[in-house]
């Protein structure tokens, strides 16, 4: 039978794992292979909101770890090949706000990772999303902006967000008519959810390291033809 003292070790690593799905519920074989794998205790929730937009599916997960007390929330999103460990190790990192690596499906495939490039001669952009710096695979280097496809959040961390924004994740890409005024009444820099509560959070003190020992692989559709699998034509 565990002691008191084990028993509140495990609370206070009690993860709450969401998986983000498309409307239509439906992953590949790969992915569903690669959650089966997926090492977590017993105990440890999972959630699985679907048929929302993505800043409204997490903040749901959101909400739901911090209403039940749980330590950490874990995204996994229904594109992302996590390694079976990759929990473990993020908790090992000892991070309030921390990510595996994965890379972009598009362009030069760059990692989904980012910085912060300060473009004050820009007046309607004065900043913009930039690449990493050079790193060393294994290295946890502190960025800006981290995806949200593989992230693990501390309680205290969505706490603090949760308390200085109405709504933690917010999209802010819906610029076709100029700036967008979020729920929160703010205007909304043109960034993803993902990036958007990093931002807020390094606002707050909490520094997002992307762990680039973790690597992961992000799905994307393709086509088969003379030439085999190849990505689809744009």
């Amino acid at each position: 039978m565990p002691s008191a003292w084990e028993i509140m070790a495990a609370r206070r690593r009690r993860v709450l794992i969401s998986t983000i799905y498309p409307a239509d519920g439906r992953v590949t074989m790969d992915w569903a292979s690669s959650v089966a794998r997926l090492q977590h205790e017993p105990d440890w929730p999972v959630v699985n909101p679907s048929g929302l937009p993505y800043d409204s599916a997490r903040n749901v997960a959101a909400r739901l770890c911090l209403n039940e007390g749980i330590a950490y929330l874990f995204f996994l999103d229904s594109d992302v090949l996590a390694p079976p460990d990759i929990i473990y190790r993020l908790l090992a990192t000892g991070r309030d706000l921390v990510s595996a690596l994965y890379f972009k499906r598009g362009g030069d495939y760059p990692p989904s990772a980012a910085t912060l490039v300060q473009t004050p001669e820009d007046k309607e952009h004065p900043v913009k999303v930039g690449p990493l710096p050079k790193f060393n695979y294994g290295d946890i280097i502190p960025v800006d902006f981290l995806p949200a496809g593989a992230l693990l959040i501390s309680r205290r961390c969505l706490e603090d967000v949760a308390k200085a924004f109405v709504h933690p994740f917010e999209w802010g890409l819906d610029q076709g008519f100029g700036p967008f005024m979020g729920p929160d009444g703010q205007l909304l820099p043109p960034w993803s959810e993902d990036y958007m509560f990093s931002m807020r959070a390094k606002s707050l003190g909490f520094q997002p390291w992307l762990h680039t020992g973790i690597v992961c692989h992000h799905e994307m559709a393709g086509w088969v033809g003379i030439r085999g699998l190849q990505a689809p034509e744009r």
